[in-house]
């Protein structure tokens, strides 16, 4: 899954691994695999946010310990480090457009501004 998210011959720069980890989770446990995604994709149905798509991931670890299953909470927890690490560039920026604070530019706001700097 490492080498589909930071290929070496693209210069580390891929894809975020869903296809590797799919298949990887239909070979341990169809079952979860169908679980998962179904009710994944059911909360993102009611709550009409396609972007809760981000979270399937973290099903994974938390459906084989769930079951039990220590093997597919260590291929869950591997493979979430992989492609939250894919992750952080895009979300630093996603969150600094939503944190960065845009105020408007008037001409009152800009005489505020130049009258605090001269004190």
């Amino acid at each position: 899954m490492v080498g589909h998210v930071f290929p070496m011959w693209s210069g580390f720069r891929g894809g975020y691994g869903m296809s590797p980890m799919l298949g990887g989770f239909l070979i341990l446990d169809p079952l979860g695999m169908v679980v998962t995604t179904a009710g994944l994709s059911g909360v993102i149905l009611l709550a009409h946010d396609r972007r809760l798509m981000m979270l399937w991931p973290v099903t994974v670890p938390l459906w084989g310990a769930a079951r039990g299953r220590r093997d597919v909470v260590a291929f869950g927890a591997a493979a979430n480090v992989a492609y939250w690490a894919r992750l952080i560039p895009e979300l630093r920026r996603g969150l600094s457009s939503i944190l960065s604070v845009r105020r408007p530019i008037t001409s009152r706001g800009l005489a505020v501004a130049s009258a605090q700097r001269q004190d």
